[in-house]
């Protein structure tokens, strides 16, 4: 991940634009989307499913398990306060 850098100001309009999420974050994304495309015979748009399975592959290649214990609460966090949780809407 560390060879991967924005152009010379992006993250500055992405700070100012959308300050939830740190600098790392959008490069860990960005090395998933890369990652997933290396792995293609030839480059295209690649599905949410294929990101997210590439996000995975990386933070197994990168992240232990311990960094996530006490972050949140998954069932809290993916579940009951989704935003797109359907069954709130019932």
């Amino acid at each position: 991940m560390a060879e991967l850098a924005f152009r010379e100001g992006i993250m500055d309009r992405i700070r100012i634009r959308e300050p939830r999420f740190d600098e790392q974050a959008y490069l860990f994304v960005l090395s998933a989307l890369e990652m997933c495309q290396a792995q293609m015979s030839v480059r295209r748009h690649i599905t949410g499913v294929e990101l997210a399975r590439a996000a995975r592959d990386l933070a197994l290649e990168q992240d232990t398990r311990d960094e996530f214990v006490d972050v949140f609460d998954f069932d809290l966090a993916f579940e009951r306060d989704y935003p797109w949780n359907c069954a709130q809407q019932a």
